[in-house]
């Protein structure tokens, strides 16, 4: 996988807009929490934090899976990957927690609770505001209504967001990223991860062949044991797949081609570029080896990384938006756009 922090759900606060309030120089918008839902996060970084009588309790800086990223559009939620700030490389997509928990039902108890705190304070608000206490049940009534359709709508995305993260679980197993290279005459082994690989090595032709981690560890004793892998001097080689290409980058094209090798008779193919996937629909899979079978013996790579693993370290999911009818799991299939 793409991205390997730590995997832990725990409560998010939504915030929207609910009024305005003085600025040094005008008005300015106020946001204020008005939800909580239960959501799957990336750990970030996790301390302990001391109080001025010595009492220790722990918090946790964590970045959810799906956040609000364009204030034009409030009801839009993308998948974020962790940004950082370039001056102190600060997470800027983060927000700090005090629980952390490792399943979806225990999070959500907390939600639930901290969502009750929320419209108990409401009624609160209700009795400070309000100096007629004979429209008090009314006006109650109304604002718990108002409060329930906001937070159907949370529901929603609760779930949308736990269906599209389906592939990151507390409980995953992170693979080695790191690969095997070919490059010209000599074989290496590299503990960049393919990712790294495919955005620095853009400018080359290449192909990337997955093999299992058993095979990726005998591999990787022979290139460190002998200097070179078996296949170079063995016109038959059975030590491991050789065959099962995943990726194919031709730099004239400038672009990389995802296949299936599982499936070879599938139409059409998904292109990776600057860093973003796309389906062509008309697009050829390419058929073999073409770096080293057409001639141009530049760079092949194995990986450990399969077809999935692939798919799932790209944003292939809409954003969810409340507006949307029906707000369900849907790939996006882009063709990528002409300039």
């Amino acid at each position: 996988m793409k991205i390997n922090y730590p995997v832990f759900y725990a409560v998010m606060p939504i915030l929207e807009q609910t009024g305005w309030t003085l600025g040094v120089n005008e008005l300015k918008r106020d946001y204020n929490v008005v939800g909580y839902i239960a959501s799957k996060c990336f750990l970030m970084e996790k301390r302990t934090v001391y109080s001025e009588d010595g009492e220790e309790r722990m918090e946790y800086e964590v970045s959810f899976l799906y956040q609000k990223l364009d204030a034009r559009y409030p009801n839009e939620w993308s998948f974020v990957v962790p940004r950082f700030n370039i001056y102190d490389q600060k997470c800027i997509t983060s927000t700090v927690v005090d629980r952390l928990y490792k399943n979806f039902a225990d999070a959500k108890k907390e939600a639930i609770q901290k969502n009750n705190e929320l419209l108990k304070k409401l009624s609160y608000q209700l009795v400070l505001l309000g100096n007629d206490f004979k429209d008090f049940n009314k006006r109650y009534r109304e604002q718990e209504e108002k409060f329930k359709e906001k937070h159907e709508k949370f529901a929603k995305l609760e779930n949308y967001i736990e269906t599209a993260t389906h592939f990151y679980t507390p409980n995953r197993k992170i693979k080695n990223n790191g690969i095997l290279v070919m490059m010209g005459d000599s074989d290496r082994v590299l503990s960049e991860s393919l990712y790294d690989f495919l955005r620095f090595y853009d400018t080359n032709t290449y192909v990337v062949n997955h093999v299992s981690y058993e095979e990726f560890l005998n591999m990787k004793e022979q290139i460190l044991e002998f200097g070179r892998l078996s296949e170079r001097d063995a016109q038959f080689d059975f030590s491991y797949h050789r065959d099962q290409y995943l990726l194919f980058h031709d730099k004239e094209k400038d672009y990389t081609m995802l296949y299936d090798f599982e499936h070879p008779k599938m139409s059409g193919s998904y292109i990776i570029k600057d860093d973003n996937l796309f389906y062509r629909e008309n697009i050829i899979p390419f058929p073999c080896d073409g770096a080293f079978y057409n001639g141009k013996k530049e760079i092949k790579v194995y990986t450990t990384e399969n077809y999935q693993d692939i798919l799932n370290s790209y944003n292939l999911f809409e954003p969810f938006d409340y507006n949307k009818k029906d707000a369900t799991l849907t790939l996006v299939k882009k063709e990528e756009t002409k300039s």
